[in-house]
């Protein structure tokens, strides 16, 4: 008599892992009063989405100690105003993720936050109806 076992293998196919590719930081100039942005774009050869696992990290120059200072470690693409004071030198960097798995971590230029220039919101200049002769002042 004859046997006949079927076996049927079911495998999926190996994920690829995701990419990150030319990460930016944004706006440059960089100001105080600026929300800092990173950009970048995601690839993945599966086809697989950006996950929320996606890692960002944001990293601040400590002058003193002259090494990089890991301020924190989110998802969020972006730091806000609060967090940028002149002179201060950013750098982030991302890690993506495609739901299944990591892949290679990729850093940004550094940019420093520039000096605002000055603004002056009102003058008045004395007197209202100068002649030739006469000496102006301004008050703001």
């Amino acid at each position: 008599t004859w046997n006949i076992d079927l076996i049927l293998l079911v495998t999926s196919p190996d994920n690829e892992p995701p990419v990150a590719e030319n990460p930016t930081l944004s706006p440059e100039p960089l100001y105080s009063n600026d929300t800092l942005k990173l950009n970048y774009t995601f690839t993945d050869l599966d086809g697989d989405e950006k996950s929320d696992l996606t890692e960002i990290k944001w990293f601040k120059w400590n002058n003193t100690e002259t090494s990089w200072n890991l301020i924190s470690v989110y998802a969020d693409d972006s730091l806000p105003s609060s967090a940028l004071f002149k002179g201060d030198t950013w750098r982030a960097s991302v890690r993506p993720h495609d739901g299944v798995e990591f892949g290679t971590e990729v850093f940004s230029a550094n940019i420093t936050v520039q000096n605002l220039p000055p603004t002056l919101t009102e003058a008045i200049v004395l007197p209202s109806t100068p002649v030739t002769t006469s000496s102006l002042t301004v008050s703001y």
